[in-house]
């Protein structure tokens, strides 16, 4: 059901990398920092087309990602013994987002895992359907005490979360 495309390619991946690494006494204490951009795509897509097509879909080259994040790292040694015991402890600290960048032509949004997303959204939001709440945000129960769903269908579809964390 999907028509096939002799002009894909590969997507490609631009990264930029960009950071520091201090140290003091005598490389006891020591710090690093690193931002890094990535640009993926366009990726290869499954673009929905008219059914009277006889398929459902063709195959483009079309969503590219943008992710950025950042990592800090901050390093010691808090014992170091030249003929004994050494402690050396690392505390670490990263965080990133891939955003939606672009879309192939004119496409104003891409349906994907029960939402429509648009350039700028993350694209590890997930969506999904919810319990339907009183006016103080209680869920409310259906006759058999089981919570009512809100109706189905991707324009019901609420957020749930994001499945990457805010950091590690």
């Amino acid at each position: 059901n999907t028509i096939a495309n002799d002009n894909i390619k590969p997507f490609n991946v631009e990264s930029i990398e960009a950071g520091f690494d201090v140290k003091f006494f005598s490389n006891r204490l020591g710090f690093n920092a690193t931002y890094f951009t990535t640009t993926n795509g366009p990726n290869i897509f499954q673009l929905p087309v008219s059914t009277a097509t006889g398929s459902n879909n063709q195959l483009i080259n079309g969503v590219t990602t943008l992710k950025k994040g950042i990592e800090l790292e901050l390093t010691g040694a808090v014992l170091k013994n030249m003929d004994g015991l050494n402690w050396d402890v690392n505390l670490n600290y990263s965080t990133y987002k891939e955003t939606l960048k672009e879309i192939y032509g004119d496409q104003k949004f891409l349906q994907q895992n029960g939402h429509n997303y648009v350039v700028g959204d993350r694209l590890d939001a997930i969506y999904g359907t919810k319990f339907v709440r009183d006016g103080s945000g209680n869920i409310v129960n259906g006759s058999g005490g089981l919570p009512l769903q809100s109706p189905g269908g991707i324009a019901n579809n609420g957020f749930l979360g994001h499945a990457n964390p805010d950091f590690s």
